[in-house]
């Protein structure tokens, strides 16, 4: 089947993807999407996202792209035990250690390999289908034959991106854009959210991929 995919940054963006026919939405809990500040949501918004993509017949996804260090696994654990208890339709991650935990604790769960994973090859894809993963972003830069082997050979969902940018680097792996305020590792700002310190982790360059269309 085709599913069509679409970003959103805020709850009137969650209405409009619905609205105009997206099967499914995602949306970047504050602090851990390496989304832009504006484009991200509280857990309570994301709770809200949720009812307002289930009330439409859509699904709602969460993307969790950041890389951890082990100290932020425990709270993003207790960030998903949240969401999965709200009926989240799935994660788009990018971290192997986050993504093999999450697994572990909601094993029925989606868990798609985010184009951050940088996934280029076959052996690729079978070392994430090994920790859990059952749907993986394309890279932008592989061709229609590619993709089609893969879908062929392995049984693993496809999803491409239909809007992205035309950077030259593979945008999984790109740092050239980072400024040192936007440093991978560095200390966290702090924010509470929902009575509990949440980690505020530095920005990444936020990920440009607009719509994708899955294909499992």
């Amino acid at each position: 089947m085709i599913e069509l995919l679409a970003p959103a940054g805020n709850l009137p963006m969650v209405e409009a993807a619905v609205a105009n026919g997206a099967n499914a939405i995602y949306v970047g809990p504050r602090g851990w999407s390496r989304r832009r500040d504006q484009y991200e949501m509280s857990d309570d918004e994301v709770h809200a996202a949720i009812e307002i993509a289930h009330g439409g017949g859509a699904k709602l996804r969460v993307a969790i792209n950041t890389n951890m260090q082990s100290h932020e696994i425990a709270p993003m654990l207790r960030k998903m035990d949240r969401f999965v208890s709200w009926g989240v339709d799935g994660a788009i991650m990018t971290d192997i250690g986050a993504i093999a935990e999450v697994h572990r604790r909601f094993p029925h769960l989606t868990i798609h390999a985010s184009i951050g994973a940088n996934i280029l090859n076959n052996e690729d894809v079978r070392f994430y289908r090994s920790i859990g993963v059952s749907q993986v972003v394309a890279d932008t830069k592989l061709t229609l034959r590619e993709l089609a082997s893969r879908k062929e050979q392995m049984d693993v969902g496809i999803e491409v991106l239909i809007h992205a940018n035309k950077c030259y680097t593979y945008l999984g792996k790109c740092w050239m854009s980072l400024s040192p305020a936007r440093a991978h590792h560095g200390p966290f700002r702090e924010g509470p959210v929902q009575g509990e310190p949440e980690p505020r982790r530095p920005r990444l360059p936020r990920l440009y991929g607009v719509v994708g269309a899955l294909q499992r």
